[in-house]
């Protein structure tokens, strides 16, 4: 993928301060890396930590932990809980790891402010080009995330998959997840009705996810065809 899908879908970043809870700040959380899916609306909150100053008082670094899909798939196959299995698959980056130099001297004044006064605001829109990552990349793989975790939980929807392949539509980029979303993506094809647009957006979906699912089995078109002749409840109630 490239940053220009990031462009074209409008996807949005802002690096703010915190949120104070109950009066007080984790004191090594020193902000959020916000990302806005445009497709959907829905929000990615990365928390930004720093650990430590320089004697000269200076931050040392800024991290940003971001979702590794592969990682939390071998934890949890290796039978790892699912909230562990998050945590500590997460993959480790440096705020200049996704901004520009000339962003990240801009920023960093604030960001030590805030470190040593909990109580300071900032808050910055981030223009892609200021960014150094692929932003729409880093969107998917966090939306990944949440699909395994929502698979973990028996949670995932047909709209969950849905909003999956409207974001991926058009994209090239394939991952590598072996056959961890295939059966329930399959099952949610056997248990709900979808038109031809909505097929085409599962398949997009499951491709980009390495779960090669079977849109136009036979199986799952009787299965369609055994819901589209269903009598609905009016008809029922009319019939009695």
């Amino acid at each position: 993928m490239t940053q220009e899908k990031a462009i074209e879908r409008s996807h949005s970043l802002k690096i703010t301060s915190g949120e104070m809870i109950d009066g007080r700040k984790d004191v090594d959380d020193v902000g959020k890396f916000v990302m806005t899916n445009s497709v959907t609306g829905k929000e990615h909150e990365l928390t930004m930590w720093a650990y430590g100053l320089a004697s000269n008082h200076e931050l040392v670094d800024v991290d940003i932990y971001s979702a590794s899909p592969e990682e939390l798939i071998r934890m949890t196959d290796e039978g790892m809980d699912i909230e562990d299995a998050y945590y500590h698959s997460a993959k480790l980056n440096s705020l200049g790891d996704f901004i520009t130099i000339e962003k990240d001297d801009e920023i960093r004044p604030d960001i030590r402010t805030y470190t040593f006064n909990p109580t300071a605001k900032y808050e910055y829109d981030i223009p892609t080009t200021d960014l150094k990552m692929d932003l729409h990349d880093l969107i998917v793989k966090e939306e990944i995330g949440d699909l395994i975790i929502m698979k973990e939980q028996n949670t995932l929807t047909k709209e969950d998959v849905l909003d999956f392949g409207k974001l991926v539509r058009g994209d090239d980029t394939r991952y590598n997840l072996g056959d961890t979303l295939k059966e329930p993506i399959q099952n949610l094809l056997k248990e709900n009705q979808f038109d031809a647009e909505e097929l085409a957006l599962i398949k997009g979906a499951a491709k980009t996810l390495g779960a090669e699912v079977d849109v136009n089995s036979p199986e799952i078109a009787k299965e369609m065809q055994h819901k589209a002749k269903a009598p609905g409840k009016e008809e029922i109630e009319r019939s009695r």
